[in-house]
Formats: C-alpha cells, structure tokens, sequence
C-alpha cells in the first residue's frame, strides 16, 4: 500500500505541475499546468515568473504547500487578498469551487459520499474485474484478507480510508476520457459548447468578445494598448453580479443599447444573435483606431449602467464622467428609470460621453439633456 501511495502521489503531482528540472530559486523548477497567456508567465526564474490569474495563482500555491522548503502542516488553504485585507473578488469564485471539490474528495475518502454511488472497498477488493480494471493486475491475497476479515486490527480505519482514496484516483486518472469536437463555424462551437456544457452557465456574448479585443490588439502588446483599460472597465461592472443568470442579463441588458448606439441595430437578447453581431461589427470596422474606439465606447456605457442607471432606485446617481446632476435633470434621469425605459439609454450615454452636444438636445419646455 505504501508503494501504491508513493507512486499516486508521483503521478498526481505531474497533473498539476511540470518539473523543470532547474530553478532559482529551486521552487521555480515546477511550472504550473494551467496558465492564462495574458496575466501570466511560465520561467524558471523568480524575476520573470508570473502567477497572477485565479488558476494560476491557485496551482502555484499548492506547489508551494506540496514542494516547498517548509513542512506542509495542515490541510492546504487558498485565499487571495486586496491591499485592504478583503477578499480578493476575482479569485473568490475559483477559491469556492476548489473548496466544493476538496469537501467532495474528502467524503469519498471517509466513505461519507452518498452522490456518486460508489462501491465499498470491500466491493472493489474481491471483484477482480474491478481490480484488473484499474491496475491492471488482481490484489494481493494478503489485501484481500485484510479488508475482508482485519475489521478489529486498530489501523483498519486509516487502511480503509487510504484505499477509497487510491481507488478514486486510480479510476479518475485511467478511467476518464476527453472528446475532442470540431465544428465548421464559431457559432457552432458555441451551440455545442452550451449543450454540452454540464454547468449550465454558457458564456456570455462579451466573454466570446474579449479574446478578438486582444487578439486585435496583439497579445504581447495587449496590457499596455487602450482597449485593455477599456476591457477591466467593463470587467469591473459585471463582476458585480456573481449569478450566472444576472450576468447574462446585465449583458445582454448593456448590450442591447450598445447595438443601437453604434450602429443603430435593434439588437435581440438571443444569445447566438448577440455574439454573432459583437463578432460581425468588430470585423467590419478597417482600422484598430475604430476598434479601440468601440471597446471604448463599451466601457463608457459599461460605467453608466453601473454609476448611473443601475444603482439603487433610492440613491442619487453619480455617473462616472460627469457632473453631479441639477434637480431638474435628475428628476428627469430619475423618471426614467423608474419606468425602466431602457430604450433612451443609448441616447444618454451619447450625451454623458459627448457633452459639447447636451445644447442641441434641450427640451422645448426647459428640462435639461
């Protein structure tokens, strides 16, 4: 069981981490697995390495916990932080479900798991087609004996345990395969990707945006371009809605007035519609000058929606940009929001971010653009 042991852990490390052999220092030999191209950096130096997105940042403390100088005490914990010692929103998401996960392996190890329906390892033990299944090769007598009949020896427990965890391991790493889909087009793949996607939450029609912004852009040039400003911007307003369900709705509600606004489209909030116009009228614009401008005029809208027309219907909007508002237009502002008359916001973004035009919008009885 100790060999068993030793060589699932030899294995399992190599699902997360690649040894590079060398480091300065030696910790930076493991590359983590995963990295996001834009926030982070694969090197075997310290002064180039870069670990910034949520699953880098968690892979490369678990390397640190699991091949670090010190002695890992206690169970691993990962949280990131602000400056302010709040907890760091971006990463919160990832930390929770790498939470789920350990809480979900810990009860198949206790033998607690009710979920998957698992076989006891008494089950596995004398079944050879299950044990040949995963290892190739039948148990050892002396195995079986133990688990069948050493119920009363005082390591039975702990014996029990380690084997409902090895035995999952040997079943996630043999038994589980990956089916690679190749479609004609890009709004296959997204039909694809929602049908198969078992966490019912499909990308947003800005999330399948992002990546042609940078990809405009140019990925090495991208953090210090225009649109990259742009894009945290409006990352920041819908990062506030941590709901599956809000996100896609505080989208496409942003999205729909960003159509009308740029080109005057009425835009539906049909999902496939709203990603196929992003892609369509981002290729269409002949210059990078008129791309950044329409990432920019996405982010714009983004901060009204977010310091303007949604914040709570009792507080007095502040948008981001702009002057506090008179009584006059801010009751005017007021009224339409409360009768949710979305269809004026393109046309009061267009006055926010040009404000030389408020003096041909007054109104003939004086109420203020």
């Amino acid at each position: 069981m100790l060999e068993r042991s030793k060589q699932a852990l030899a294995e399992l490390s190599q699902t997360f981490a690649l040894d590079r052999a060398v480091g300065t220092p030696d910790i930076y030999k493991y590359y983590p697995r995963i990295i996001r191209a834009i926030d982070d950096v694969w090197s075997n130096k310290s002064v180039q390495a870069k670990y910034q997105s949520p699953i880098a940042a968690l892979i490369w403390d678990y390397i640190h916990y699991a091949f670090g100088d010190e002695v890992a005490r206690g169970a691993f914990r990962h949280r990131v932080f602000t400056d302010d010692g709040k907890e760091n929103q971006q990463h919160k998401p990832l930390c929770d479900i790498f939470g789920y996960i350990e809480r979900q392996l810990s009860a198949v190890s206790k033998g607690t798991s009710d979920k998957l329906g698992l076989p006891s390892v008494q089950q596995v033990v004398v079944n050879a087609t299950y044990v040949e299944g995963l290892w190739y090769s039948r148990a050892p007598d002396a195995v079986v004996t133990y688990v069948t009949e050493g119920e009363g020896d005082r390591h039975f427990g702990s014996f029990i345990q380690l084997s409902r965890t090895l035995i999952f391991y040997r079943y996630f790493c043999t038994r589980v395969a990956l089916t690679v889909v190749t479609t004609r087009t890009e709004d296959d793949a997204f039909d694809m990707f929602e049908a198969l996607n078992t966490t019912g939450e499909p990308l947003t029609a800005y999330e399948t945006f992002r990546p042609k912004v940078i990809e405009a852009e140019g990925l090495e040039l991208y953090e210090s371009s225009p649109s990259y400003g742009a894009i945290r911007r409006i990352d920041r307003y819908l990062d506030t809605f941590k709901k599956a369900d809000d996100r896609q709705r505080a989208t496409s509600d942003m999205l729909i007035p960003y159509a009308l606004g740029e080109t005057g489209d009425k835009l539906q909030k049909n999902l496939s519609a709203q990603r196929r116009y992003l892609r369509d009228s981002f290729d269409r614009l002949e210059t990078l000058v008129e791309q950044r401008i329409a990432v920019s005029s996405m982010a714009h809208l983004a901060a009204f929606m977010q310091t303007g027309w949604t914040v709570p219907l009792d507080e007095a909007p502040a948008i981001e940009g702009t002057e506090a508002l008179d009584e006059i237009t801010g009751f005017a502002f007021q009224a339409l929001r409360h009768l949710k008359h979305n269809i004026t916001i393109a046309a009061l973004l267009y006055l926010v971010e040009y404000p030389s035009c408020r003096h041909l919008c007054k109104m003939s009885k004086g109420i203020k653009a």
